[in-house]
């Protein structure tokens, strides 16, 4: 039996234990005991009252926590990519959810406006297939060419977006450090190699070095 059902029933118990009460006893042999089986009666109906209660609220409970596990939770990392000789950008995807996901798309939203900017060919981190397929908890990076943002976009946040159009977005100092840069013309950085050198850094902060006038 469901917990705010045994509440109510327990409740209902309480009520009719009152009338019983309310109404008394004329009988003088009979009052001692008759005032005694109302108590105990009172006292069963309020213990069941409290079971009830309790019942009903891990009720809730466990019903919050089965939704909440339903939900789809990805965490959305964008970050500088560093190495000798090369400076990218990357977003970090993680699988937060108590399930496999597969995204499909990612790339940034636009500031002021409905639209999005998808990357079109992400390069993954581990050399892997895209649509990249996410095990719980697992997590993926993907790179890009910066050269393939549109300057003067208002780009806003990171997102990625599963097969099942569940989008996510995130966003760290390094992306609003890219999103200054983009908008207003100032991104300088060297072409994006074919491969990815060894020794990629990544770093959510914003690098000094990547403001105007300091290269």
């Amino acid at each position: 039996m469901r917990g705010w059902v045994r509440g109510a029933l327990a409740l209902a118990a309480i009520v009719a234990a009152g009338q019983v009460l309310a109404q008394g006893t004329t009988t003088p042999g009979t009052a001692v005991e008759a005032s005694t089986r109302e108590n105990i009666t009172l006292w069963i109906a309020i213990i069941g009252a409290i079971t009830g209660v309790f019942g009903a609220v891990l009720g809730v409970y466990n019903a919050i926590v089965a939704r909440d596990a339903r939900k789809v939770k990805l965490k959305i990392v964008p970050g500088w990519s560093l190495a000798p000789s090369y400076i990218g950008f990357s977003i970090e995807v993680v699988n937060q959810s108590t399930f496999g996901v597969t995204v499909d798309q990612i790339g940034f939203l636009e500031r002021c406006s409905k639209r999005t900017i998808t990357i079109a060919n992400p390069i993954l981190g581990d050399g892997g297939k895209w649509p990249r397929k996410l095990g719980s908890q697992e997590a993926v990076n993907v790179y890009f060419d910066l050269h393939s943002l549109p300057l003067g976009a208002h780009l806003g946040d990171a997102f990625a977006q599963t097969v099942s159009d569940e989008r996510r977005t995130g966003t760290t100092a390094a992306m609003q450090q890219l999103a200054r840069l983009v908008r207003s013309g100032h991104l300088d950085v060297p072409p994006h190699p074919r491969f990815l050198p060894p020794g990629v850094i990544r770093t959510i902060n914003a690098v000094r070095e990547l403001e105007p006038g300091r290269r």
